[in-house]
């Protein structure tokens, strides 16, 4: 188990997933976190089901968020380590572009790491499915 995966993680939380509604980077700015093999799964959520691969995948990703919010912040609670892959259990903030319904809720990603960079993300509804894919509890 590696801190180190947290870490990377927590920069990538920083740089780029404060509020994915304004994010405007390119493959360059993803290749600092992520494998350019990157795998996105986002099939478990309400929102947006869909799945990504690859540098492209991802910023289709975050347009799809763009494209839907005005603003979508992940705000990070908690950031739990299990072996390659690292939990973070998240707030959600978020205004519907459309709509400017606001939304609140607790989310979160399970991030898988190879040598400091993430190749897979899963994104979960309920914090405690995203614990239980690691073998943990809340």
């Amino acid at each position: 188990m590696s801190s180190e995966n947290v870490e990377v993680v927590k920069r990538a939380h920083e740089r780029l997933l404060g509020d994915l509604a304004s994010f405007r980077g390119s493959a360059s700015d993803l290749a600092e976190f992520c494998d350019p093999e990157v795998h996105v799964d986002q099939t478990r959520r309400v929102f947006n089901p869909a799945s990504y691969d690859g540098y492209e995948g991802l910023l289709r990703a975050l347009g799809d968020v763009r494209d839907a919010w005005d603003r979508f912040a992940l705000e990070p609670e908690q950031f739990v380590e299990a072996d390659d892959r690292v939990v973070v259990i998240h707030r959600v903030r978020a205004r519907g572009r459309g709509s400017g319904v606001e939304i609140e809720a607790r989310s979160a990603s399970v991030y898988t790491l190879r040598d400091a960079r993430v190749v897979r993300l899963v994104v979960y509804d309920e914090p405690s499915e995203a614990l239980a894919s690691v073998g943990l509890s809340e």
